[in-house]
Parts: structure tokens; C-alpha cells; sequence
């Protein structure tokens, strides 16, 4: 029930974000993504694609979106605390769930954690965001959540591009092929 509640929160709020700015990204699939792992107990929800790269673009298109939406802004949950990027996201395979049941090596992001850090408990947290190889675990001590924010929207924004032109190369190399 907490749960159904708190995508109900979650879609009041984009709502009122979408209302007061004209524009703004439309980040309803992230709250359908959310309401559906959580009437399906975790596992329908990757149904959005099968194909790997695909999945791994729809999922970093959805981060992106919640965060420009001030996703980590204002939480419906934990107040108290700072909000943890990717984690705190709807886009996280364990988000609302408290034992975290699945494990992060199925999380489409898991492939940008590198090696050394795979078995941490919060593998996102290593993943190198910048030429620097700067990390949430690293900016969670030194950064303000703007310079945080600002730093995972700009590694998106790169992912998303290169993962968009391999995709589209690779539409066309097939298209040729034909």
C-alpha cells in the first residue's frame, strides 16, 4: 500500500513539475515504470525492451528525465537525508523495495561499474561519471547536490548520445546489408 501511495506521490509531483514548466521533459513512463515493478513484483518491468542496448538507452533517457524533472529534489520518501542518484530513482531495479531482492548485476547500468567494484553493496555509486573518473561515492564527500546533478546529467547526456549513434550506425549497416 506504502508503495502504491508513493507513485501516486510521485505522479502528483511530475504533474505539477510538467504544469510549471512548460517544456520540461515528459517523465510519465518513469512513474508508469515504477507503478508497474511494483504491481508485478519486480519483474515485468523489463519488458520496456529485450535487447540489451536498447534496455540500457530507455533506462539512461528515464534517469535523465527524472533528474532534469527535480526527481532528487523534492523526495516523497527519506526526507531526512540526501537523496542517492540512481538509487533513489525509479529507474532502480530495487526503488521502493527495502531488501533490495534483485540483484544489481541485472541493472542495465551495471556494465559502467568497473571491475574492482562490482561486488560492492551499491555498485552505481562506482561508476565513473567524467574524464576525471569521478564517482557518486567520491562526489557524495566533496560536491553540493547541484555539482552532483550536474555532473550525472552531463555522463547521460554522453552516454546517451553514444549509445543512440551506435544504435542508429547499426540500423543503417543492417539497412545496407538488405
Amino acid at each position: 500500500m506504502a508503495l502504491t501511495s508513493f507513485a501516486t506521490g510521485v505522479n502528483l509531483f511530475l504533474a505539477d513539475c510538467a504544469r510549471a514548466n512548460e517544456g520540461a521533459p515528459d517523465v510519465t513512463s518513469i512513474t508508469d515504470f515504477g507503478a508497474k515493478r511494483q504491481q508485478t513484483g519486480f519483474g515485468v518491468e523489463r519488458a520496456m525492451s529485450r535487447e540489451k542496448g536498447t534496455e540500457r538507452l530507455g533506462v539512461l533517457r528515464e534517469e535523465l528525465g527524472f533528474l532534469e524533472a527535480g526527481g532528487y529534489r523534492h523526495p516523497e520518501r527519506a526526507q531526512w537525508r540526501a537523496q542517492f542518484v540512481f538509487e533513489d530513482s525509479p529507474t532502480c531495479l530495487n526503488f521502493g523495495d527495502v531488501m533490495r531482492t534483485l540483484p544489481c548485476e541485472e541493472c542495465p547500468l551495471f556494465i559502467y561499474v568497473p571491475e574492482e567494484a562490482k561486488h560492492k553493496k551499491v555498485p552505481c555509486r562506482y561508476i565513473p561519471l567524467n574524464a576525471r573518473r569521478e564517482t557518486l561515492d567520491f562526489l557524495y564527500r566533496i560536491a553540493t547536490s547541484e555539482e552532483i546533478e550536474a555532473t550525472v546529467a552531463n555522463w547521460l547526456r554522453t552516454e546517451i548520445e553514444r549509445l543512440g549513434g551506435s544504435q542508429r550506425k547499426e540500423a543503417s549497416r543492417t539497412a545496407g546489408a538488405s
